[in-house]
């Protein structure tokens, strides 16, 4: 065990052998720390104190994120054990206790649901949200088959924002960040304002807010071709510098209380992101980041070429690469107070569309650009994709008041999407400048276009019942009924019927709590989950009336089992450990095969099983100091059963990836499931006559975790930053100087193996900064 893990064990256990030392310092402690509110959750539909429900749920507070630098929802890796979070161009795949997808195709979705103000973001792109009136996050561990049924099977990511109210309140920040060139980075700056106001606009009738967030980087990497190529190319394509980054945010709430049993709220939202961070990355050969001395074209003819060997260089020969999202949606909430309960209504829109520009092979070559009619190889391809994504929601919830013994939670919900998928793969098999000017002929050689209807119902119901003072039950159990229909179409021909799919399925869920002593309580819960079939689109093999369509993929299916002990003292400190056991079954595998990696197979792996534990806690050591900590361990994430899987393996030299080739991964380790993932941050605050001081440390590290099924590319991740912040007395400023990634580790985000090579892309390289704030 490295010393990482055992500074976070120790911790945790740190924490259960001192819960004696917080309550015998109850009555001693610090007025701030006795003020601390319980953890108030939503997971099971109502609120609760968090150890009071039989799940795993890990929350944050806008506090907490806020001190660990975390900005949009990319960064709750580093609060919570035994979540990764893996961004593949604009697309943010999660992975959650081994739970995870490859397959962005049109009509997949996520298994870790995503529910932003109660409403699912469904879209992959849609998936990074910037955080600028955060109010607090919970992270359900564990499928979410009841009450949060809709395809999630590895959990839930509940995000919830601040609601207008009667009192004016408002905060805004003002953040000037700097790379510093790290490693084989570059200095670059990185800013950004965000804030929010709400307040009355009719008193105890009508009330607004506004939040807002704006972010820009000119860019950390570096294009090491930029230098080594001719003044035509470089006047027509790029620049040195690469990862630029920019993103805008606007969203809205207006509240409406007609009457004291009647809330209804409004809300909008619009929001841009822009970067270079389409599929450019390190070009790995056979595990190795430095690759052979020569390159092949498709005819086996050597050519020269420039590529990135080590972090944050990139190099690329195709228009330049390039990854926008904008998004924009409404809702509407309706909560009604009756004698026998809460009846709550939302209603919700939204689009999403994604745009990325891809040098495939993540290389420059000037055969590419600078030798006109040199019949362009593999490494010249590069695609351009376009995908919309469009929602309609309703759902209908009561939740009821107790019963002596028995309350219950009962509702519906619809869900109506429609993802397209355009796709453009291109190449410079006429030259880049065949009429010796800057323009460039760049005639697609492949496209097509593939459309997804969804229409899901869902129908649930759940019940609690006390048994005795101690000893409660919750069983529920939740109906979902999914059609999905399409079409496709390739080099722009007509439109042709893909084989459409059904599934349904019942997912229950039991649990038992028992509370040992006053705010202790021990719990076993028995769950199923459940993620419908997809239909393969830009794969004419699944059209329908063709000779022998294939299959659709089927859904996957998970039986979970967990038991836990959960343990609070309000202001003094918390504790939660769990042990979970899934029975993975019909897991969806994506591998990239063809065109420059744009033509994808989906299949079925047989089964999986999954266990391990987690831990986390928090413990107030005194008046100034507290301790946040936790784990996550998983020793089995493994295919039991997997023949005749569909990979990409690289050949003996450059010139393409191996495609469909077929193993037994039976006995591989789940993709991005690291075996140990831990986070620690040691807070201080203290009051002075002339002010505040406060300061935080944090770290994250999660074990090697791997990128395919074959075991070729990997990375492991440390993390560690800080933050110092001054309050002077009586003022609603704030200051604070912070750094990020202080180690400038280099692991990667993001992986794509397309049929020309594997495409890597670190994170953020070492980064200080100052925040200047104000808060009324």
């Amino acid at each position: 065990m490295t010393s990482n893990k055992l500074l976070l064990c120790a911790s945790l256990i740190a924490i259960a052998q001192m819960n004696h030392v917080a309550w015998a310092q109850e009555d001693g402690a610090s007025s701030a720390a006795r003020q601390q509110a319980d953890i108030i959750v939503t997971a099971q539909r109502r609120e609760q104190r968090l150890e009071e429900v039989p799940l795993t749920v890990a929350v944050q507070s806008a506090d907490q994120l806020a001190r660990a630098g975390v900005t949009d929802s990319r960064g709750l890796q580093q609060l919570t054990p035994g979540l990764v979070f893996q961004q593949q161009s604009s697309f943010l795949n999660p992975s959650l206790r081994g739970i995870s997808t490859t397959v962005v195709t049109a009509g997949a979705e996520n298994p870790i649901a995503i529910y932003l103000d109660n409403v699912y973001v469904s879209s992959f792109a849609g998936s990074i949200l910037s955080l600028p009136d955060v109010e607090q996050i919970e992270v359900l561990k564990g499928p979410q088959g009841t009450l949060f049924g809709r395809n999630a099977t590895g959990g839930a990511i509940r995000i919830s924002t601040r609601e207008p109210g009667n009192d004016v309140a408002g905060k805004v920040d003002v953040t000037t960040g700097y790379y510093d060139g790290a490693g084989s980075s570059r200095s670059a700056y990185d800013l950004s304002f965000k804030g929010f106001v709400s307040g009355p606009i009719v008193e105890d009738a009508i009330a607004a807010s506004l939040a807002f967030s704006y972010r820009k980087s000119n860019g950390y990497g570096r294009n090491i071709a930029y230098s080594q190529v001719s003044d035509s190319v470089r006047q027509a394509f790029g620049s040195d510098r690469m990862m630029y980054l920019e993103d805008k945010l606007l969203r809205g709430k207006l509240r409406l209380t007609p009457t004291d049993n009647l809330d209804i709220l409004l809300a909008g939202y619009w929001n841009e992101w822009e970067s270079d961070r389409g599929q450019i990355g390190v070009v790995q050969y056979g595990g190795t980041a430095t690759g052979p001395a020569q390159l092949n074209d498709a005819n086996g003819n050597p050519y020269n070429y420039i590529v990135g060997k080590r972090a944050w260089q990139y190099a690329y020969d195709a228009l330049r690469p390039n990854a926008s999202v904008e998004g924009r949606g409404a809702s509407m909430r309706i909560k009604w107070d009756l004698d026998m309960g809460q009846f709550t209504s939302t209603t919700a829109w939204s689009r999403a569309r994604s745009r990325e520009y891809v040098d495939s092979d993540a290389t420059y070559s000037p055969d590419c650009l600078e030798i006109a009619n040199v019949g362009a190889g593999v490494g010249c391809v590069a695609p351009f994709d376009t995908i919309l994504d469009k929602t309609f929601q309703q759902e209908l919830l009561f939740s009821s008041k107790d019963f002596g013994i028995f309350s219950f939670v009962a509702g519906a919900n619809y869900y109506r999407g429609t993802s397209v998928v355009d796709v453009r793969v291109s190449d410079f098999a006429t030259g880049a400048f065949p009429a010796g000017d800057l323009s460039v002929n760049y005639p697609s050689i492949f496209t097509y276009n593939t459309g997804i209807k969804t229409k899901a119902i869902g129908l649930f119901a759940e019940g609690t019942f006390k048994f005795t003072d101690r000893l409660t039950g919750v069983a529920g159990i939740r109906y979902s009924d999914e059609k999905k229909s399409g079409t496709t179409s390739f080099f722009g021909g007509a439109d042709s019927p893909l084989v459409p799919i059904k599934d349904d399925a019942w997912t229950p869920r039991v649990s038992l709590i028992y509370e040992i002593a006053d705010r202790t309580n021990i719990y076993a819960t028995w769950s199923k989950g459940f993620k419908s079939g997809l239909i393969p689109g830009g794969n004419a093999a699944y059209i329908q009336g063709s000779a022998d369509p294939l299959p659709s993929v089927r859904p996957e299916k998970i039986t979970a089992y967990e038991v836990g002990f959960k343990t609070a003292k309000a202001g003094a400190y918390t504790f939660n450990l769990a042990a979970f056991y899934y029975d993975y079954s019909d897991v969806q595998v994506q591998a990239s095969l063809g065109a420059g990696g744009t033509v994808i197979a989906i299949q079925n792996a047989a089964s999986a099983t999954i266990y391990g534990f987690d831990a986390e806690g928090t413990l107030t050591l005194n008046d100034d100091f507290s301790l946040r900590a936790g784990a996550s361990y998983i020793p089995r994430a493994r295919y039991d059963r997997f023949p005749g899987a569909q990979v990409a393996l690289p050949p003996g030299s450059y010139g393409g990836f191996v495609n469909g080739e077929l193993v037994d991964l039976k006995g591989k380790r789940l993709f991005k499931t690291p075996k140990f993932t831990g986070n620690i941050a040691l807070n201080y605050e203290h009051e002075h006559d002339w002010g505040k001081i406060d300061a935080s440390v944090n770290a994250y590290y999660a074990s090697r975790l791997y990128f395919d099924p074959t075991y070729l590319f990997s990375t492991k991740e440390f993390k560690l930053g800080g933050e110092v912040g001054f309050t002077p007395a009586g003022s609603p400023f704030r200051v604070a100087l912070w750094v990020r990634n202080l180690t400038n580790n280099d692991a990667y985000v993001s992986y794509q193996l397309t049929s020309n090579a594997s495409v890597l892309t670190p994170g953020e390289p070492r980064s200080f900064g100052l925040t200047a704030g104000y808060k009324f």
